[in-house]
């Protein structure tokens, strides 16, 4: 309860300090969503540090290895994709899918978007209906086995680490949206690198949510 209570904290000042700063200068936007920029840097580090934090607790907390496995794993692919996994540092080539480059796990996200947008132009009449189907049976499934989701995937016994993980993702997902610009203007981008920033930190509060070894056992 603890780690959620300062997460929130640290969400809600981040969010609050950051607009002021803006509105009082608006001239202040570059120093927030510029790429390479002390928001974005800031971002890759705390992802970097999410990695390290996990994988320094296995031993602390030898009953959530698994968790603590897939928080280091995001939190190095988080750090990747700030850094467009070395291209701009590099200068490496980075792959096309069709006419978009991908240099980070968001433009997976971008191009599965406009992929769908392009295919619900030509073929509308079957996506909608399809996509409405396939949402509402997913949504179905969901309510009639939550509680056995739930058991697997330990969500009783980690309540705290889930929330903030759900958390996370959520910050993430809404900094995905505002790149494929379904939310537009500066507050917009600036939004997306402060709840970027935030989802690292989501992460680690998550890391020290779950229950020590003796706690555990």
């Amino acid at each position: 309860m603890q780690q959620k209570r300062i997460f929130i904290w640290i969400l809600a000042g981040s969010i609050a300090c950051s607009l002021g700063v803006y509105y009082a200068d608006p001239g202040t936007i570059d120093y927030f969503i510029e790429e390479d920029g002390l928001i974005e840097n800031l971002t890759a580090l705390f992802y970097m540090l999410t990695a390290v934090i996990a994988v320094s607790l296995v031993t602390r907390r030898r009953g959530s290895l698994p968790y603590l496995m897939v928080i280091a794993a995001i939190g190095l692919l988080g750090m990747l994709d700030e850094l467009s996994f070395g291209e701009r540092f590099f200068h490496l080539p980075m792959p096309k899918i069709g006419v978009w480059k991908v240099d980070g796990v968001h433009d997976l996200f971008y191009v599965a978007y406009k992929s769908m947008k392009n295919f619900s132009r030509a073929y509308g009449y079957i996506f909608y209906p399809v996509l409405v189907v396939a949402v509402s049976a997913l949504l179905w499934l969901g309510v009639q086995f939550r509680s056995r989701i739930a058991t697997s995937i330990g969500y009783y016994g980690h309540r705290d680490f889930f929330h903030l993980f759900y958390a996370a993702c959520g910050l993430v997902l809404f900094a995905l949206l505002v790149d494929i610009h379904l939310f537009k203007g500066e507050v917009a981008f600036l939004l997306e690198e402060i709840v970027e920033l935030n989802s690292a930190f989501a992460l680690i509060a998550a890391c020290f949510a779950l229950p020590k070894h003796s706690e555990a056992s």
